[in-house]
């Protein structure tokens, strides 16, 4: 059976070295962090955006971002 494929896209993640710019839908770092580990406790797999159109068995999220910014 094919497994799932999903786009996860944020704008902006919010960190201590590089901080979001206002306006740019930010997301804290702790959070991003906590979403990803949920996912891999889930048994999400990550794989590249340039592997998106191959066949896979497993459920794989994309994570991709860019709102234009220096950020």
């Amino acid at each position: 059976m094919p497994g799932r494929q999903v786009i996860l896209m944020y704008h902006s993640v919010d960190g201590p070295h590089a901080a979001a710019v206002l306006g740019s839908f930010p997301i804290p770092l702790a959070r991003f962090c906590h979403q990803v580990h949920a996912a891999r406790r889930q048994g999400w797999a990550f794989g590249s955006l340039s592997r998106l159109r191959e066949d896979t068995n497993e459920n794989t999220l994309y994570v991709t971002g860019d709102d234009g910014t220096v950020d």
